[in-house]
């Protein structure tokens, strides 16, 4: 430790927000993000058709019009999630992103018949730019969907997620709490299963593995 009382202070100073910057990270890298139930999602797991999941009018990245019916054929893996979210979203979109290459490495043809699919619930500030830009950083199938306020609340709902703004700190500033768990529809747009936040990559490419028809 250095002799000189202000090099001295200020090095433990420089020690204490170092050790405070790590608490905080750790805080929010495990703090428990809003929990979802299988048994709250009607389904007996088998792809039976169940109450989960309603037709969507959304635009895309390039502001086209997308609709639930442009994906039929195709399992469809979707996350519900806001790009201003800190932590959880960004964590979970990874997820994802690896577990689609794990399975393209693995079983390609598999891998094709997934599409997986980020719907935003903070359509105020997500706009198809913005997600143009955030979203090819977690896999380059990965597509992106927002609208109006009254569109993406009528998707969630009839997707059965929860989302709610939460610590509003002005001129725009705020998070959201919302559902973090991935959905996963069949091809013909029934409610499969669910994956909770906190699956790992290669746990959730062995799942679409054995799920996915050949």
């Amino acid at each position: 430790m250095p002799q000189n009382p202000m090099i001295r202070a200020l090095v433990i100073f420089l020690i204490g927000l170092l050790v405070l910057l790590m608490g905080a990270a750790a805080y929010l890298y495990f703090a428990p993000a809003p929990q979802v139930n299988q048994a709250s999602f009607d389904s007996s797991g088998s792809g039976a058709t169940s109450s989960v999941g309603t037709d969507y009018s959304l635009l895309n990245e390039q502001g086209q019009r997308v609709y639930r019916s442009d994906f039929e054929g195709l399992y469809r893996l979707y996350y519900f999630g806001y790009t201003f979210c800190p932590d959880v979203c960004p964590t979970n979109l990874i997820v994802m992103g690896q577990a689609m290459s794990l399975l393209e490495k693995s079983d390609p043809a598999k891998a094709a018949k997934i599409q997986p699919l980020f719907i935003t619930i903070d359509p105020a500030r997500d706009t198809p730019e913005v997600l143009a830009n955030y979203l090819p950083n977690f896999h380059p199938r990965l597509i992106g969907l927002t609208g109006s306020q009254a569109e993406i609340d009528a998707v969630a709902k009839g997707f059965k997620v929860f989302a709610k703004k939460v610590d509003e700190r002005g001129e725009g500033d705020y998070l959201m709490d919302h559902t973090s768990a991935f959905l996963l529809m069949s091809p013909e747009g029934a409610f499969i299963r669910l994956f909770a936040h906190g699956t790992q990559p290669q746990e959730m490419a062995e799942a679409l593995a054995a799920i996915v028809k050949d």
